[in-house]
C-alpha cells in the first residue's frame, strides 16, 4: 500500500465530516476540526471543492501523522514542533477539504511527463 493510500485509510473516519479539514507542514498531515466560531472563505466559487485551497481561523488540531509513515507514532517533541511552526504568527490557516490535496501540498510531483511544484507547472525559470 502506498503512503497516500495509507493516509487515505487513516483519514477514512473524517471523510464525511464537513467540520474536519486537512493541511500539511514539514511532511506531517494535520487534521483540523472547525470550531463554532471558525471563519472561512469556503463560500467562494471553486472548480473542485476537494482540491481548492481555503483559509480560515479558529481550528482545533485533532490528529497529526507523517505523510510517508502514517501509522508510526509521532513523539511529543515532533508534535510540539510541528504545531508551533505551523501556527506561529498566523491569524489564518490554509487548508483543504481532502487529505489527498494536503498530502500533495508543497510536494514536487510529475503528471504526464510534466513537473509540478505546489500545483504550478515547473519550467525551470525563476
Amino acid at each position: 500500500m502506498s503512503s497516500l493510500e495509507q493516509c487515505l485509510h487513516k483519514c477514512e473516519k473524517y471523510k464525511n465530516n464537513p467540520k474536519c479539514v486537512f493541511t500539511s507542514e514539514s511532511g506531517i498531515i494535520i487534521v483540523l476540526k472547525k470550531c463554532k466560531n471558525t471563519k472561512t472563505n469556503e463560500h467562494r466559487t471553486v472548480t473542485n471543492h476537494l482540491y481548492a485551497k481555503y483559509e480560515g481561523s479558529k481550528f482545533k488540531v485533532i490528529e497529526l501523522f507523517r505523510k510517508e509513515h502514517p501509522f508510526e507514532e509521532l513523539n511529543h517533541w515532533e508534535i510540539v514542533t510541528v504545531v508551533r511552526n505551523y501556527t506561529h504568527g498566523k491569524t489564518k490557516v490554509t487548508y483543504y477539504k481532502s487529505v489527498e490535496a494536503a498530502y500533495y501540498n508543497g510536494m514536487i510531483h510529475h503528471l504526464d511527463g510534466v513537473t509540478y511544484s505546489r500545483g504550478k507547472k515547473f519550467t525551470g525559470h525563476h
